[in-house]
C-alpha cells in the first residue's frame, strides 16, 4: 500500500507494511508503531532537512538583499559624497572667483584714482608753470615799464637839461644874429613834449 499525507504532512499508514526501503536493506516486518516511529524521526529529520535549506536560502535572500542594500547605501552615500564635494568645490570656486573679483575692482580702482591722481598733479603742474609764466611776463612787462619810465624820467632830465641849454645859449645869443629859426624849433619841441 501507498502512504497518505494528512494536512499537516503526516505520513497516514493503517495497515502492516514492509519497511524494507525504510530500514535500507533490512528485510523484516516491524510492527506498524516501529514503522510509524521511524517515519515520523524521518520525517522530522526531512523537515529539520527542509527547515535548514529553506532557513539556509532565506539566510542567503537576506543576505543578497543586505548586499543590495548596503551596496545602495554605499552608492548614495558616495553620490552624496560626490555632490558635498561638487558643492564644496563649487563655493571654493565662488569665494576664489569673488575675492578674485573684488581684488582686480580694488586694482582697478586704484588705477583709476592713481591716473586721477597723475591727471590732477600734471594739471596742477601745468597750472602752475602757466602762472609761472605768467608773472614772468608780467614782471617783464613792469621791468620793462620800469625801464621805459626811467629812460623817459632821463630822456625827461636830459631834454629838460638841453632846453635849459638851449634858453640859455638864446639869451646869451648876440641881439643882432638870427635867432627866429632856433627858437622856432625850440617852441615847437615843447609842444610835443606837452601833448606827450
Amino acid at each position: 500500500m501507498k502512504p497518505r499525507k494528512d494536512g499537516n504532512g503526516q505520513i497516514i499508514i493503517r495497515t502492516r507494511i514492509t519497511v524494507y526501503k525504510i530500514l535500507h536493506g533490512h528485510n523484516r516486518d516491524y510492527d506498524l508503531c516501529d514503522a510509524v516511529s521511524i517515519l515520523a524521526k524521518q520525517q522530522a529529520e526531512a523537515r529539520a532537512k527542509e527547515d535548514a535549506k529553506f532557513a539556509d536560502k532565506a539566510r542567503k535572500q537576506q543576505e543578497m538583499r543586505d548586499a543590495i542594500e548596503e551596496s545602495r547605501k554605499m552608492q548614495n552615500d558616495m553620490r552624496q559624497k560626490q555632490k558635498d564635494e561638487d558643492d564644496a568645490l563649487a563655493t571654493e570656486m565662488q569665494r576664489r572667483w569673488r575675492l578674485r573679483n573684488e581684488q582686480l575692482n580694488a586694482d582697478e580702482k586704484r588705477e583709476r584714482k592713481e591716473k586721477r591722481d597723475n591727471a590732477r598733479a600734471y594739471q596742477a603742474f601745468l597750472l602752475k608753470q602757466a602762472e609761472e609764466k605768467k608773472r614772468e611776463r608780467r614782471e617783464e612787462r613792469e621791468g620793462a615799464l620800469r625801464q621805459a619810465k626811467i629812460a623817459q624820467q632821463v630822456s625827461a632830465e636830459e631834454e629838460g637839461r638841453f632846453f635849459d641849454e638851449v634858453r640859455k645859449a638864446l639869451q646869451k645869443m648876440e641881439p643882432g644874429l638870427n635867432n627866429h629859426s632856433v627858437k622856432k624849433c625850440f617852441n615847437l619841441k615843447e609842444k610835443l613834449q606837452e601833448a606827450w
